[in-house]
């Protein structure tokens, strides 16, 4: 009953902080490889989420979530977020935009408008690559001359031909899925 209690009284404070309680279908995977399915409410940038079903209704912070999935039925897109330890405050969840061997991550910014929490200034992003995080201002410099290292005709020809300057996000975003894509093919084509 507790519990329950506690379920109630996070739901109302976030209801208050002036983002609507929406429940969408979704699931979470726990730190101890437990899946909980059921409706989940995340109110974002907040650290936790809410998890009911017939047998449950609790609230988990990012500390116990390895990752997250749901359906957002008022964007029409299936959201996925992993939990990470970025800092001494502890885990966060970061949203996954791009997934492949080359990630890119991004959460909400701690003063964003929450109330438009889809507008793309209202994140940082990130490209994470062997569990390491480096803010996506910086692809340029300390990402780009990774894949670049790893694929370098591939890539050069890619960002050549569709005219991309790896200094803007948007062919940032470009340059990674491409990427992914080569790499994609290539383990295919070994599996053969």
């Amino acid at each position: 009953m507790k519990t329950l209690f506690t379920f109630s009284q996070l739901l109302v404070v976030v209801s208050l902080m002036g983002q609507p309680v929406e429940w969408d279908s979704g699931a979470a995977v726990l730190q101890d490889g437990r899946v909980l399915a059921g409706r989940i409410h995340y109110p974002k940038g907040h650290g936790l989420i809410f998890i009911q079903n017939d047998k449950v209704k609790i609230v988990l912070t990012a500390e116990k979530i390895l990752s997250f999935c749901y359906y957002d039925s008022a964007s029409n897109i299936n959201r996925r977020f992993i939990s990470l330890n970025k800092d001494k405050w502890g885990a966060h969840f970061y949203e996954v935009v791009i997934n492949g061997e080359v990630s890119v991550l991004r959460e909400l910014k701690r003063y964003a408008d929450k109330s438009h929490p889809d507008e793309i200034d209202s994140y940082r992003y990130f490209t994470f690559i062997n569990n390491i995080m480096v803010p996506l201002m910086y692809f340029r410099k300390k990402t780009y001359p990774k894949l670049l290292e790893e694929r370098p005709i591939e890539i050069q020809a890619y960002v050549h031909r569709e005219n991309l300057d790896p200094n803007d996000m948007r062919a940032a975003f470009l340059i990674i899925m491409e990427f992914n894509r080569i790499k994609q093919n290539t383990l295919q084509a070994r599996a053969y």
